[in-house]
């Protein structure tokens, strides 16, 4: 049993190698890139919008293979890609295509398919009980090493380091230790989930009966709302502080600051969905999100 846990550890690091895959990854160097290949910001939303709704369609064939296949087998291949896929990226000169073909496997392979075998690891070495636990250790150490990967990256962009340089050292990091850790550490995860009878529980339910449930579709488009507002925002986000007065020192700094309240925001929520239906708890975040929003554009002092 103990041996699970440390597969949650492995899991939460999974889903921070998808860093370079992910909007606020990208955001860091965005106006490097804009300036490096001599683009509009318009283009490179258009490049990231294509590549992140063609990149999910990874999710579908890496959920097909979780299901077919061991966990180490599907990790390693998928940190293989990554790592070789943002080191290319690294070193791509002036070509728009090459660049949005690697943005696109960057967001396919990072951002959907690690991210799918990050949480299915999760899922294959707990039973129903113990999963809820589980995942809320997974998703308070997936805030600390985001953390530390924001605060690395910041640090060293910072530090006047070229952005070739900084997301090569990252293609580097996720072949030559993430990699190894996978290998060396991911077991294969234990058999049929039995109860104390020796009754094998069913756990879930068919995709076809899942994609039946309005559940499914008010969930989903809520997460697809969320992801739309970080998306836009996360990826110009140094260019909407500077319009409102703010300088690249408060970007950096708040892409570390706000994570200890996210992870708050997490444990209550976890502990809130114990004694109040989801889809409560679903709206409350919602609305003062919106809230937010709206408070947003008028923001000018720290």
């Amino acid at each position: 049993m103990m041996y699970n846990w440390i597969h949650v550890l492995i899991a939460a690091l999974m889903m921070v190698a998808t860093f370079p895959g992910r909007t606020q990854g990208l955001g860091m160097v965005t106006e490097a890139l804009l300036s490096d290949f001599q683009m509009d910001r318009m283009l490179y939303a258009s490049y990231n919008l294509w590549a992140t709704l063609l990149g999910s369609l990874f999710c579908l064939p890496v959920g097909y293979w979780l299901d077919r296949s061991d966990c180490k087998t599907v990790l390693a291949a998928i940190l293989t890609a990554l790592g070789g896929v943002v080191l290319w990226m690294s070193i791509i000169r002036e070509s728009h295509t090459a660049f949005f073909v690697a943005l696109l496997l960057t967001r396919g392979l990072g951002q959907s398919a690690l991210s799918v075998a990050s949480i299915a690891l999760v899922s294959k070495y707990f039973q129903k009980r113990q999963l809820g636990p589980a995942m809320g250790i997974y998703s308070l150490l997936t805030s600390i090493f985001f953390m530390a990967a924001f605060g690395g990256m910041g640090c060293a962009l910072q530090n006047k380091i070229p952005w070739r340089e900084a997301w090569g050292g990252i293609g580097v990091v996720l072949i030559a230790v993430c990699l190894p850790i996978v290998l060396l550490l991911v077991r294969r995860p234990p058999g049929d989930v039995t109860d104390e009878t020796g009754n094998e529980i069913l756990t879930g339910m068919s995709c076809r009966e899942a994609l039946w449930t309005p559940a499914f579709w008010i969930f989903a488009l809520a997460a697809s709302f969320y992801g739309l507002v970080v998306s836009g925002i996360g990826l110009f986000n140094e260019s909407i502080l500077a319009e409102r007065g703010f300088d690249t020192v408060m970007y950096h700094r708040l892409l570390v600051i706000p994570l200890p309240f996210a992870l708050l925001c997490n444990l209550l929520a976890g502990w809130l969905c114990r004694y109040i239906k989801i889809h409560y708890v679903l709206a409350g975040t919602l609305f003062p999100m919106a809230v937010a929003l709206f408070l947003f554009p008028v923001i000018q002092t720290d």
